[in-house]
């Protein structure tokens, strides 16, 4: 299941990242935890962050009760090379970090 947390606003995102978004959503283990969107374009992030031109958005992360190394190589691996290399799919302390950014062409 695909909650968005209270408070939350997706106003602004980049339409890039709902096609991310599916594609994380599509390799999350279901059994986990619900994934939860808890930040987009809201919130106080680093003063450079994509959160803030709608470019990024994080996910709950149930660190207690899912190992980080388990998270790499279950989710975050899989997830990474299905989003290709325009977006950023990086493990937080707190939360699962998803940005798109294009990079320059070869």
């Amino acid at each position: 299941m695909l909650q968005i947390k209270p408070g939350v606003r997706i106003l602004g995102l980049r339409p890039e990242l709902s096609v991310g978004l599916q594609i994380v959503y599509s390799l999350y283990p279901q059994a986990w935890w619900p994934l939860v969107i808890t930040s987009c374009t809201e919130g106080t992030h680093s003063p450079a962050s994509l959160h803030y031109s709608g470019s990024a958005l994080d996910f709950r992360r149930h660190s207690s009760t899912i190992p980080d190394e388990i998270a790499r190589t279950s989710f975050l691996l899989p997830a990474q090379t299905a989003l290709g290399q325009d977006f950023d799919f990086l493990l937080e302390a707190t939360h699962y970090h998803l940005e798109y950014q294009p990079k320059a062409p070869y």
